[in-house]
């Protein structure tokens, strides 16, 4: 089954051009790395400790618009977190790691 997501995921990332090739070009700028982990009832994210990475657990009944949506999402991610490292706006990194400085994901509803 991860193979067939993985070709799901490379026929989304060639699509995106189809969509909106600004948006494609920035995406592959700063999306350097796509990887597939198959983890229950999570279809994928991003860390500001791997900049340029995204770990994807697509839905095999995926559509084409649902993969670009998650590209745009986790670019999203990305881009935020590399404007946080440029111009510090999350402050200092070690205050971020301490569970006492987390908040409530609303999508996970766990602290984060």
């Amino acid at each position: 089954m991860i193979n067939k997501k993985i070709q799901r995921l490379r026929e989304g990332v060639e699509r995106l051009p189809g969509l909106d090739k600004d948006l494609a070009r920035i995406f592959s700028l700063v999306v350097n790395k796509i990887f597939c982990f198959e983890s229950e009832g999570k279809g994928g994210g991003s860390s500001p400790y791997s900049v340029g990475v995204i770990w994807a657990n697509p839905n095999l009944s995926w559509k084409d618009n649902d993969l670009a949506e998650f590209y745009l999402h986790e670019l999203t991610h990305q881009l935020l977190f590399i404007y946080g490292e440029y111009y510090g706006h999350y402050g200092d990194p070690q205050k971020l790691r301490m569970e006492k400085n987390f908040a409530v994901s609303v999508m996970r509803q766990g602290r984060r």
